[in-house]
């Protein structure tokens, strides 16, 4: 049997990159919502909100919106807080960003490695069909999100362009030092 022909592997497909294109679209967009969620149920002016979680993680933001809806009066917390759990745990961003890839004519594979402590390898195989079907149940549940989340698409934007009005540099002080300090 002879080898794959690069151009012929699924890594290489448009449709896969296509769909890989698409997943790290929406996990872009779903950061935007979490963190907009965030401001909402703390009820936080959005360019503090921005200030705030820029340099928190995914798994801060996720945990921090998850304890702040479940201790809301929200009617649809429940909905907010499933939808949630299964972006943490099915979505694979981690997989998909840090892993390498490797792929033949049926199968692309992200080859994840452990970053500390022992060192471990986990194979993650897709046929192009269940890649697909991943990111397409991925979409769904951030689409499901921002749904919940977002009443409309004005206050979104909104949102989105407050990150450019939260802009500010800590080595600038509006206030001269004091000689005296």
């Amino acid at each position: 049997m002879s080898e794959p022909h690069p151009s012929k592997m699924v890594a290489t497909d448009h449709r896969f990159l296509l769909w890989l294109g698409y997943f790290h679209s929406m996990w872009a967009s779903l950061e935007l919502v979490l963190c907009y969620g965030i401001g909402k149920f703390l009820k936080m002016p959005d360019e503090q909100c921005h200030v705030v979680t820029s340099g928190m993680e995914f798994g801060r933001k996720i945990t921090l919106l998850r304890n702040v809806v479940y201790r809301s009066d929200d009617p649809q917390k429940q909905q907010i807080i499933g939808v949630l759990g299964k972006i943490q745990n099915e979505s694979k961003r981690n997989v998909f960003a840090h892993s390498f890839i490797t792929s033949d004519n049926n199968t692309v594979t992200f080859v994840e490695r452990s970053r500390g402590g022992d060192y471990k390898v986990t194979r993650h195989e897709f046929s192009l069909a269940e890649f697909y079907g991943h990111v397409e149940s991925f979409g769904t549940h951030a689409e499901t999100l921002t749904y919940l989340l977002v009443p409309k698409y004005e206050d979104f934007q909104r949102f989105a362009d407050a990150a450019f009005n939260a802009e500010t540099s800590a080595t600038k002080s509006p206030v001269p030092p004091s000689s005296s300090a």
